[in-house]
């Protein structure tokens, strides 16, 4: 007769076991907090502050070729796409 607790492909003897899951964590609220602000964005900084931290950026790198070649828009959105960069690493 076969042994119950065997099953075929296993070796005799080796009775199947419940498995076993590891308990689950008391995660508290505090910590699901910390986590979902680690996890988003950083928080939006007024619009006055971006705009100027953009012009400024536009400036230093118009300084930097001299006023000349080059465009105001393309400055200003090069600039632009520069400070949300660093906004986002923040």
């Amino acid at each position: 007769m076969r042994n119950p607790q065997t099953h075929p492909g296993k070796k005799s003897g080796t009775a199947s076991r419940p498995k076993v899951y590891p308990a689950k964590s008391a995660v508290s609220d505090a910590e699901k907090r910390q986590t979902a602000v680690m996890n988003s964005p950083p928080a939006e900084i007024a619009a006055e502050v971006r705009h100027r931290r953009i012009a400024e950026a536009a400036y230093y790198r118009a300084l930097r070729r001299g006023f000349h070649g080059g465009s105001d828009p393309e400055d200003w959105f090069e600039s632009e796409a520069e400070i949300d960069r660093s906004i986002l690493r923040s």
